[in-house]
């Protein structure tokens, strides 16, 4: 299905004259739906903190907070203490 824009609905850029940088997110805020505000760009609303994460890479259960741009070096330095020790 066409979505326009180069847009298919399965697959991201479909080959009717989508390139490789229509795969890329836009760069302008958007609307988030369960928060009722506007977010910045690469950021995704988590159900778990029920807030919009810059950066989002994931809700980490053991740390019980999402990981995203704010914490992601604190993350992995963790990750490196409890796999040496």
């Amino acid at each position: 299905r066409r979505l326009g824009n180069g847009w298919s609905r399965y697959g991201g850029a479909s080959s009717e004259g989508g390139a490789l940088h229509d795969i890329d997110k836009p760069s302008t805020p958007t609307w988030c739906r369960a928060c009722q505000c506007t977010r910045p760009p690469r950021s995704h609303h988590c159900k778990l903190c029920r807030r919009c994460v810059p950066v989002m890479d994931h809700h980490c259960p053991w740390m019980m907070n999402c990981v995203g741009a704010a914490n992601y070096r604190y993350f992995l330095m963790t990750l490196v203490w409890v796999c040496t020790a």
